[in-house]
């Protein structure tokens, strides 16, 4: 791809742009081999449930990669710089990764006498999630490459910021999912396995449902204004694009244990082709769009498809493949609109009534939004159960340290 890049963008880059693109693509190449093998280190800590070490990593991987390329953009080596930054934040990853597995988890590796059957087994089961990885890039970076390709520079740069914000969005809402997996793959094997995935997909959803919506409402309320702040007025339309992305997989992110059920179950094919499928639709509906709107009409492609695949189609899986309780799961979901309807309105008497026009005013009204936000959601969305983890989490912190 490095080699033949001038086939996709010499209509739309100049020299300097191909360049620059080929070197990124080398670098950020190097950066998904070294993210390959850092998957089965981190899935090994997982699954012997260590969950602060990996969680910590993740945290260190995600502050480490900004902090440490603000001075390299600072010192002038722009998006090189940048990807250079991931690129060793990723190689730390799989260091300490690594050295945990090795000496604190004992985890050695065989490759004498191998059992090919389990190979075998494996290998058909893992098949559809690599296929499942392909489909997932296809859906959120061909956005990219058709801009690239039909629009210009500007226009990507423009989606690619839109893209940041979903991209956040989307590893704020997983953050907790993962904790649950060994917990989800001890449930399929029991007697009235379905009832305690519905009942766990609900609990999880609902925690889900806190963050995913908070980190939706306040770039809906001050999105716009950060970006204007940030990019400038020229990066307006970076707004509507994050906009398009995030809202379709809201319903998605709240139901992300589906996804690992569908894999305990082993029925995750079928819908892996389906999406597979609906990226090709995507891909199809998205260049017209692209021609006519831009980066408009290329996210509104991608809006669509999402929510088909992530949506209507994963809930016709999870209710009739593995028969949990869609209703159960969306009638406790309905709990929240009272909550939703409040906090709606807030935002909307803040936008109406204060103008942001300095990071004074985006500072102060997002701390006053966020003040609000979690009072309505703990006196009118949170249940026992929540108020009880609540308490529990308070009275950890003013426990005195010994």
């Amino acid at each position: 791809i490095v080699q033949n890049i001038n086939s996709i963008v010499d209509r739309t880059f100049t020299i300097d742009e191909i360049n620059l693109t080929k070197v990124l693509l080398s670098i950020m190449t190097i950066n998904m081999a070294v993210m390959m093998p850092n998957n089965v280190f981190s899935a090994i800590t997982v699954a012997h449930e260590k969950f602060i070490f990996a969680k910590s990593l993740v945290i260190l991987k995600n502050l480490g990669s900004p902090l440490i390329s603000l001075p390299i953009l600072l010192l002038g080596y722009g998006s090189k710089g940048m990807s250079y930054a991931l690129l060793f934040m990723s190689i730390i990853s799989l260091v300490l990764n690594i050295y945990y597995c090795k000496q604190k988890l004992k985890i050695g590796f065989e490759f004498r006498n191998l059992d090919l059957s389990i190979i075998k087994e494996i290998s058909s089961f893992s098949i559809f999630i690599f296929l499942w990885s392909i489909v997932d890039q296809l859906n959120w970076q061909i956005g990219k490459i058709l801009l690239a390709s039909l629009v210009g520079s500007a226009a990507v740069a423009i989606y690619t910021i839109g893209m940041q914000f979903n991209s956040l969005f989307i590893a704020f809402s997983t953050a907790i999912c993962g904790v649950f997996t060994p917990q989800i793959y001890k449930h399929v094997y029991e007697p009235d396995g379905n009832k305690k995935l519905t009942e766990l997909m609900i609990k999880v959803g609902r925690i889900q449902f806190y963050i995913v919506f908070f980190v939706w409402i306040i770039f809906v309320i001050f999105g716009r204004s950060f970006i204007m702040l940030w990019a400038g007025k020229e990066f307006e339309n970076s707004y509507y694009v994050g906009l398009l992305l995030t809202t379709p997989i809201i319903i998605a992110l709240m139901q992300n244990v589906g996804i690992e059920i569908l894999r305990a179950y082993n029925k995750h094919q079928m819908r892996t082709m389906l999406h597979m499928l609906l990226a090709i639709i995507n891909v199809i509906i998205s260049i017209p769009l692209t021609k006519m709107y831009g980066e408009i009409g290329c996210a509104i492609g991608t809006c669509i498809s999402t929510f088909v695949s992530s949506t209507l189609i994963s809930n016709y899986f999870y209710s009739k493949v593995i028969n949990l309780d869609i209703k159960a799961v969306f009638k406790e979901f309905c709990k929240f609109v009272p909550a939703m309807v409040i906090v709606a309105v807030v935002g909307t008497i803040i936008t109406m009534f204060k103008e942001i026009s300095t990071w004074i005013d985006l500072v102060v009204g997002g701390l006053g939004f966020t003040i609000i936000y979690v009072l309505v959601m703990v006196y009118f969305a949170f249940n026992d159960y929540e108020r009880a983890l609540l308490r529990r989490v308070i009275g950890m912190l003013k426990e005195p340290k010994r």
